[in-house]
């Protein structure tokens, strides 16, 4: 996954790359943390990799996925990020920079009976949701 900055000019085709981050297999989604500090791309190599966007570092690689990783996403304080793989399963994991000695860690994980395909945030009641053939909403 290449990210380019375009230049201000539309007409020009001018672009600077900032960063890679490289998966084995197909990137299946990328999704910014709000504050656009982190970026996080799922993959079909069964990870998600999570970069510091400035430092052009990665922060860290989520390995407990046994299927490929659909999607991915922030919640609203950038705090944790969520992954949603073949296997039935979303995965809550640390994302909070200011926490360096649990970044990465695992928080919550969330079994359903139908493959999930996607996950989002409702920062006000601090519930998250996971869409299968149904969505469903869960105490985060």
């Amino acid at each position: 996954m290449v990210f380019q900055k375009m230049t201000t000019r539309p007409n020009v085709a001018k672009r600077e790359q900032l960063f890679i981050i490289q998966h084995t297999d197909s990137v299946l989604h990328v999704s910014f943390s709000a504050d656009s500090k982190i970026v996080a791309t799922a993959s079909d190599d069964h990870t998600a990799k999570v970069m510091d966007v400035a430092k052009r570092e990665q922060l860290f690689i989520i390995i407990q996925h046994t299927n490929s990783v659909n999607h991915v996403s922030f919640s609203a304080d950038s705090k944790m990020v969520a992954t949603t793989p073949d296997d039935n399963t979303a995965k809550l994991h640390d994302s909070n920079l200011d926490d360096k000695d649990h970044l990465g860690s695992l928080v919550l994980s969330l079994q359903k009976r139908d493959l999930l395909t996607a996950f989002g945030w409702l920062p006000i009641l601090d519930v998250c949701a996971a869409a299968a053939q149904a969505a469903s909403a869960f105490d985060c």
